[in-house]
């Protein structure tokens, strides 16, 4: 079996579990992990050309970051922007985002930008802001997670 993922960043979902709920059930409290072969990639392509960053990002990950409290980091003054009410939202977009309605369909200028957020209404905030700028109609793509009547599990 091969698995892939860094483990630093995804956690295994227990409903309404608890915290340590949730670390007694990650794979490395499994009783087959001693049996585990790990290969590590230690490369972020996300983060070929900014080596202070990538290097920034294993400190975090690795835990050797120093903290503000058990479990919050300072973000570097460079990477955050103070608050300054709702108007910042569309300074942040067209900052990381210039010139978006011309740039809108090309996916290289969209895959070399980000804009992080930790909360998921944060994200869909931003995602309608930016989705607005788009030009043309809206377009509802409807997804399933089981095919009707797979019994073999093949899709």
């Amino acid at each position: 079996m091969v698995m892939r993922g860094d483990f630093r960043q995804v956690l295994p979902i227990v409903p309404k579990g608890s915290k340590s709920q949730m670390i007694s059930a990650f794979i490395v409290k499994s009783h087959l992990w001693p049996f585990t072969k790990i290969l590590q990639l230690r490369q972020n392509m996300r983060t070929l050309n900014d080596r202070d960053f990538a290097e920034y990002l294993m400190c975090i990950g690795d835990g050797i970051e120093p903290t503000i409290c058990e479990d919050l980091i300072q973000i570097e003054a460079h990477m955050a922007i103070p608050w300054e009410g709702k108007a910042l939202l569309h300074k942040l977009i067209k900052e990381i985002f210039p010139n978006l309605q011309s740039h809108g369909w090309d996916a290289s200028y969209m895959v070399e930008r980000v804009i992080l957020t930790p909360k998921n209404h944060d994200v869909q905030h931003l995602n309608d802001i930016v989705i607005n700028q788009f030009s043309g109609d809206e377009r509802i793509l409807a997804s399933f997670d089981e095919v009707e009547g797979d019994t073999n599990n093949l899709y």
